[in-house]
């Protein structure tokens, strides 16, 4: 079964086979089975393509960035930062951590990146 462009296993629950689409974890693929009524027990062997059809509309109706959405609204983002030269955006750009981490002792593979670089 593809949703969004991604197969999802077919041994696995629907509330889990959702959680391998980027952008859906545990909250909102209950969420989508409580509103189109599917049963969360259900594996995706049993579900019909009219059932995987709805949870893609229902995931577009809603405007949810899943996917290649959601990975080129966060690389923009990104480029962003980058290109108004603020302190993320360096930090981004070198490859370091952004977040405001500890580079001394940890980030070790992310030093020896930019010593290279």
């Amino acid at each position: 079964m593809r949703i969004s462009g991604r197969v999802l296993p077919i041994n696995k629950r629907i509330t889990i086979a959702l959680r391998y689409l980027r952008g859906v974890g545990p909250t909102l693929a209950k969420q989508i089975c409580v509103d189109l009524d599917i049963d969360e027990s259900i594996r995706v062997k049993d579900l019909s393509p009219e059932i995987a059809k709805k949870i893609e509309e229902y995931i577009d109706e809603k405007e949810w960035l899943v996917e290649d959405n959601l990975k080129n609204y966060v690389t923009l983002n990104i480029r962003r930062y980058i290109s108004n030269g603020s302190y993320r955006g360096k930090r981004h750009r070198l490859g370091l951590p952004v977040r405001g981490q500890n580079t001394k002792t940890n980030a070790k593979t992310t030093r020896k990146r930019v010593k290279k670089g």
